[in-house]
């Protein structure tokens, strides 16, 4: 079964959407894939949130134990960061840039997380933002990826594209993909990383099943 994309947004979708969640709590979602890692107090352990948002992640990867590098496009979003960082007296360091291409040095992160962000990716961002994983991670370093399943409620939300009329850069508008479990092992391959395991999640909400997969990776 193939990944579907689905178009529903413009250009102001994505600030608009860090205005309204500037003042959330911190993602459910991250606060229990990293509930796994202990702290330890002489660890420098550095941790990229991929698309970092307004910072959700940050608070739960601090407990963690890591350091944070934040990256994002959208400036709103890294400002909106930088003020939770400070409210949340969370160090962060916010960079600007895509999850396509990362502008961080090879082999300089211990765990990329990317909760709510891959899927809003166009094909060959996907492709690219895969390979820049496994080039950031170390050689032990560790990804928590988060995709969504081709039977999620969400797609019925906007219509399906064709994945050749998928808008570059990604984060300029509202899009998102979905897909089979057998097509993102398939994809994660490709683009080097060796899969710990993929795991599927689901619940009921008031709107539909949401249906979800969370990939635990390793530098390939």
């Amino acid at each position: 079964m193939p990944i579907v994309w689905t178009l529903d947004g413009d250009e102001t979708s994505w600030p608009v959407w860090a205005t309204d969640m500037a003042n959330s709590p911190a993602s459910p979602l991250a606060e229990e894939l990293l509930t796994v890692y202990k702290p330890d107090p002489k660890s420098t352990k550095q941790a990229l949130d991929l698309g970092c948002g307004v910072g959700r992640a940050f608070s739960p990867l601090r407990r963690a134990g890591f350091e944070i590098v934040g990256l994002d496009p959208v400036l709103t979003g890294l400002r909106l960061a930088r003020e939770r960082a400070k409210r949340e007296a969370v160090p962060a360091r916010l960079v600007c840039g895509v999850a396509s291409l990362p502008p961080l040095p090879s082999s300089s992160m211990d765990l990329v997380l990317a909760v709510g962000v891959l899927f809003h990716l166009s094909p060959p961002e996907l492709d690219l933002a895969l390979n820049s994983i496994n080039r950031i991670l170390r050689p032990e370093g560790e990804a928590i990826l988060h995709f969504l399943d081709f039977s999620d409620w969400r797609k019925s939300l906007a219509g399906a594209i064709p994945p050749g009329q998928a808008p570059t850069p990604g984060y300029k508008v509202v899009l998102t993909s979905f897909s089979s479990d057998d097509v993102l092992e398939n994809r994660l391959v490709a683009g080097g990383l060796r899969i710990k395991s993929l795991v599927p999640r689901s619940k009921n909400t008031e709107r539909g099943r949401q249906c979800d997969w969370i990939a635990y990776c390793r530098k390939g």
